[in-house]
């Protein structure tokens, strides 16, 4: 058995969560001295035919500019500066990060079930993804960013990985297990309602299948 044999039946692939993530953020907070105003700010209203002057005192404040109010009355006054003041920030950057998605794309006209595999990834902060390299299990596949593989037997899952590279020249890599089983119904990707699922590799028909509960499961989009 193994990735070309012909299956009569429609099947599904089940993805078990991926190893890598999306968008992954690196975070720090640092000290920074900014602005501060503070003091007895003071501006004018127009109401009902006649102007009022407003006076109020405003506390600590980022803005050189507030809202102030007396009653009925507000206007936008200017806060005396009072000098700076250290504040904590946290600044995220993205870094490169590899993710793959999984889905059932078509059936082919002699039958074969097509597996269509995309590279969900980030480069880091502005950077750009310029490579991929793919294996299924454990030989080379592709350089494109996703790639189709025609045809998975019921009840077997392959081993796929990636690796991406962005313009800066770092990489990163993620690992994933495909599954599928078969179903009735073309397009019938929700209503499965096993619990655990027998899964074999591929290529290794004559070993034991591992039980895998349905909760470690993803069901991928079924296009």
């Amino acid at each position: 058995m193994n990735l070309l044999k012909k299956i009569s039946s429609t099947a599904l692939m089940l993805l078990l969560p991926a190893a890598g993530a999306y968008a992954d953020e690196v975070c720090t907070t640092k000290q920074v001295s900014v602005p501060v105003y503070s003091g007895w700010a003071s501006c004018s209203a127009y109401s009902n035919g006649q102007w009022v002057t407003i006076n109020d005192y405003v506390g600590t404040s980022f803005t050189s500019s507030v809202r102030i109010y007396e009653g009925i009355y507000s206007c936008t006054a200017q806060v005396p500066y009072a000098g700076t003041q250290l504040v904590n920030v946290e600044e995220c950057t993205t870094v490169i990060s590899a993710g793959i998605s999984v889905s059932q794309n078509y059936q082919n006209n002699i039958g074969h079930n097509i597996v269509r595999v995309t590279s969900n990834s980030d480069a880091n902060e502005g950077e750009s993804l310029t490579g991929y390299k793919w294996w299924v299990n454990g030989a080379y596949k592709s350089s494109s960013s996703t790639f189709s593989m025609d045809n998975f037997d019921s009840g077997y899952y392959a081993n796929i990985k990636l690796e991406v590279t962005d313009s800066s020249g770092a990489t990163a890599t993620t690992t994933s297990r495909v599954y599928i089983y078969a179903h009735s119904g073309a397009g019938n990707c929700g209503s499965n309602d096993a619990t655990e699922y027998a899964v074999r590799k591929v290529g290794e028909e004559d070993k034991e299948a591992v039980m895998v509960s349905a909760d470690d499961l993803v069901m991928p989009q079924c296009l």
